[in-house]
C-alpha cells in the first residue's frame, strides 16, 4: 500500500497520464527522479518530476534501482506506475520532462505587465563582505532623473488591478533612504497598491527607520545575512568608518523590526570553513530572539571551484548543510513555541490547522529557474536608469533602459544565450531542480542537491516527533486509515463514523474531514468532496 505524504502538481500528472502504455510482462524501473529519503523513522520516496512524495512498503526498489518484470496482477506495481515511480526501462524521462516543462511553459502564460521589480537606490554600502560579487562595480546613486523616470516605467509597465511588489536591493539599499521614499510617496499618490521586501545587512536600522519602513514602504519582510559570532561577523563583513560594533547594530535593527510586525529572513552564508561557527550562532540568536516569533533562519551555500581528484566542489559542505538544517528546523519550531502571545489554546489551534496543512500539502514542479526566465517578474533597475534579468549584475549586460517605457523584448533570446546545457544532467535525479539541466551563469556549481536538502527539511516535518504518524482505524471490519489522529482522541474504542462509499484501507486525508462533534471523545465525520 502506498501513502501519500504530499499531492503531486496535479497539471503534471495530467500531462503524465495514467496509460503508461507498460503492458504485463514488460521490464520496468525506478523513475530516476524517485528519491528514497529516510525521514526519522519513516523511509519515504520522494518524486522530484510530479512532486509526489510517498511512504511505500517497496522502498527498498528504489534504493536498490531494481529492474523488475511487470505483473499487471500487482497492486503495488500498478499503483506505482500510475504515479510515475516506475517507469517503463527504455523511457528517455529527460525527453518526458523537457516536453511537460515547455508545456506548462505555452500554456501557464501570465496577464500583461510585471508584478515585481528590483531595485537598486544605490550600489555604495558601508560593507565589504569578503564574498561580495559586486567588488569592483562602480558606485552609483540614483539621480533625480532617474528617478522620476523610474516612478514613470513602473506605471508603464506595472500589471493593472494588481498589487506591485518592490524588492530593494543594493549596494546597501539603506543609503537610498530617500529614494525609497519618493518611489513610495508616488505610488501611494497614483493610488497603486504596493508592498516591498529588502535585502539589507541591517546595520543601519534604527526604532525610527523601522517604523517607517512599515508604514510608508510597506515593507513586509527583510533578508540579513549573518556570516558567524561577533568576531566573524566583523571580519567577513568588513565595514568601513562604523563605530562601535555593527554585529549588535544589526541585532538591534532585528528587534526593532520585529517590534512593528517586519518578518526577518535570516540568512547564513555557508562554506566548508564556518559551519560549526554557524551552530554556536544559531544557539545566541535562539537566546537573544527567545520570544520573538516573526524571525526565522536559513541556509545557503557559498561554492568555490570543483575539486580537482573528486570534480566535487561541495560534498563536506553538503554534509554540513543537511546538520545545519535540521538545527534551524528546531529554532524556527521553537520561535513558534516560544512566542509572546503563547496563549495556549491559539498555539494549539494553530499546530493544528498546521498539519492540516501539510498532510494536505500539494507540490508542485518548478516551472523557471529564476528571475530571469519568470515572466511576470519585472527587471532590476540600476541606479543610471539601466535594466537587468538578473540582480547577480557584476558580468551581465544591460537589456534597456527606465527611458524605454516598454516591457523588455526578446527575453527568452536572452536567456538562451546565458545557458550551458550539461549533457551528463540527463540521467540526474535532481534535474527538475535546475529546471532544463542548466545552472545560473554567474554561480560555478554543477549540482543542485542544496535542492534536495532543502526539500527534505520541508518533508521532514511530517516525521517530526512532535507530529503523529497515520494509524489505522478498524470500524465495523473495516480499516480506515487517518492520515492525521490527534493524541487526545487515540485512546481505545474510540468510535468513529465514515461514509459509506470509503472502501477497506482507503485513505482519509485531513482535507475531507467536514464536521466534528465532541462528546467525551471525538466522532469524526467525513462528506465527499
Amino acid at each position: 500500500m502506498m501513502l501519500t505524504l504530499q499531492r503531486s502538481d496535479s497539471k503534471v500528472s495530467a500531462l503524465l497520464g495514467e496509460n503508461k502504455g507498460i503492458q504485463d510482462g514488460d521490464v520496468i524501473r525506478p523513475s530516476m527522479f524517485a528519491i528514497p529519503i529516510e525521514l526519522g523513522k519513516r523511509k519515504v520516496v520522494y518524486n522530484t518530476l510530479t512532486a509526489h512524495c510517498i511512504e511505500t512498503e517497496k522502498y527498498s526498489w528504489f534504493v536498490n534501482k531494481d529492474e523488475l518484470i511487470y505483473d499487471e496482477n500487482s497492486p503495488d506495481m500498478k499503483e506505482l506506475i500510475a504515479s510515475d515511480f516506475l517507469v517503463a526501462k527504455e523511457l528517455d524521462e529527460a525527453e518526458r520532462y523537457m516536453g511537460v516543462l515547455s508545456i506548462l511553459r505555452r500554456t501557464e502564460r501570465p496577464k500583461p505587465g510585471y508584478k515585481r521589480y528590483t531595485i537598486l537606490p544605490t550600489t555604495f554600502c558601508n560593507a565589504r563582505c569578503v564574498y561580495c560579487y559586486e567588488l569592483g562595480l562602480e558606485y552609483e546613486t540614483m539621480s533625480d532623473e532617474i528617478v522620476e523616470q523610474t516612478i514613470r516605467y513602473i506605471r508603464a509597465t506595472g500589471r493593472e488591478n494588481t498589487r506591485i511588489h518592490f524588492s530593494w536591493f543594493g549596494g546597501e539599499p539603506l543609503l537610498g533612504e530617500d529614494i525609497i521614499d519618493r518611489i513610495c510617496r508616488s505610488m501611494r499618490e497614483s493610488d497603486i497598491n504596493y508592498s516591498s521586501s529588502m535585502i539589507s545587512n541591517g546595520s543601519l536600522m534604527t526604532d525610527e527607520l523601522a517604523a517607517k519602513a512599515k508604514e510608508d514602504w510597506h515593507l513586509s519582510n527583510i533578508q540579513i545575512t549573518l556570516d558567524g559570532r561577533e568576531k566573524v561577523y566583523c571580519d567577513r563583513k568588513r565595514y568601513v568608518a562604523y563605530s562601535g560594533s555593527p554585529y549588535r547594530a544589526v541585532l538591534n535593527g532585528i528587534h526593532s523590526m520585529l517590534n512593528k510586525g517586519i518578518v526577518v529572513n535570516i540568512r547564513l552564508n555557508v562554506d566548508e570553513d564556518n559551519l560549526e561557527e554557524l551552530m554556536a550562532l544559531i544557539d545566541e540568536l535562539e537566546v537573544e530572539f527567545r520570544e520573538d516569533s516573526g524571525i526565522s533562519i536559513y541556509c545557503h551555500g557559498i561554492y568555490g571551484e570543483p575539486d580537482e581528484d573528486t570534480n566535487d566542489s561541495s560534498k563536506i559542505l553538503y554534509d554540513g548543510m543537511d546538520k545545519l538544517c535540521e538545527r534551524l528546523e528546531e529554532f524556527n519550531r521553537n520561535r513558534r513555541e516560544n512566542r509572546k502571545d503563547n496563549n495556549e489554546m491559539k498555539l494549539k489551534r494553530e499546530s493544528e490547522n498546521r498539519n492540516r496543512g501539510y498532510y494536505d500539502r500539494r507540490g508542485k514542479l518548478k516551472r523557471h529557474y529564476c528571475m530571469v526566465d519568470t515572466p511576470e517578474t519585472g527587471p532590476v533597475i540600476l541606479p543610471n536608469g539601466e535594466l537587468n534579468l538578473c540582480e547577480h549584475i557584476g558580468e551581465q549586460e544591460a537589456v534597456g533602459t527606465v527611458f524605454d517605457e516598454t516591457p523588455i523584448e526578446n527575453r527568452d533570446s536572452y536567456i538562451e544565450r546565458n545557458r550551458m546545457g550539461k549533457e551528463k544532467c540527463r540521467h540526474c535525479g535532481l534535474l527538475p531542480a535546475c529546471t532544463d539541466y542548466t545552472g545560473c551563469p554567474t554561480i560555478s556549481r554543477d549540482c543542485y542537491r542544496e535542492e534536495l536538502i532543502r526539500e527534505k527539511r520541508t518533508l521532514i516535518t511530517l516525521a517530526n516527533e512532535k507530529r503523529l504518524p497515520p494509524v489505522n482505524m478498524r470500524i465495523e471490519g473495516r480499516i480506515i486509515r487517518v492520515t492525521e489522529p490527534e493524541e487526545e482522541y487515540l485512546e481505545a474504542n474510540r468510535e468513529f463514523i465514515v461514509p459509506s462509499y470509503l472502501k477497506p484501507e482507503e485513505t482519509i486525508a485531513c482535507a475531507e474531514i467536514k464536521k466534528c462533534v465532541t462528546k467525551r471523545g471525538r466522532i469524526w465525520q467525513t462528506e465527499k468532496e
